[in-house]
């Protein structure tokens, strides 16, 4: 809900730190292709926040059509995790 939204960008102070990135931990192809076999699987990385980084591990879902290929994932992070109250 909007609410909520504009709650969170004012905890996470959005207005200072806009960008949200979260990068894997690097893998080789063959790890990759092993892990897109596989379909659904962890990957672990870093969610950065404007210039704070916080470990996470991804739950990843891999698709793939004739004309694209698509990895979307979910976490669950409690506020304290990113060192808020």
């Amino acid at each position: 809900d909007e609410r909520r939204d504009q709650d969170v960008m004012r905890m996470l102070k959005g207005h200072e730190r806009a960008d949200v990135t979260f990068r894997s931990k690097p893998l080789t192809e063959t790890e990759w292709r092993t892990l897109f076999a596989i379909k659904t699987f962890p990957v672990d990385g870093e969610l950065v926040i404007g210039s704070q980084t916080f470990p996470i591990r991804l739950q990843v879902n891999y698709s793939e059509t004739a004309e694209r290929a698509e990895v979307d994932g979910l976490t669950n992070i409690k506020y304290e995790d990113l060192g808020l109250k």
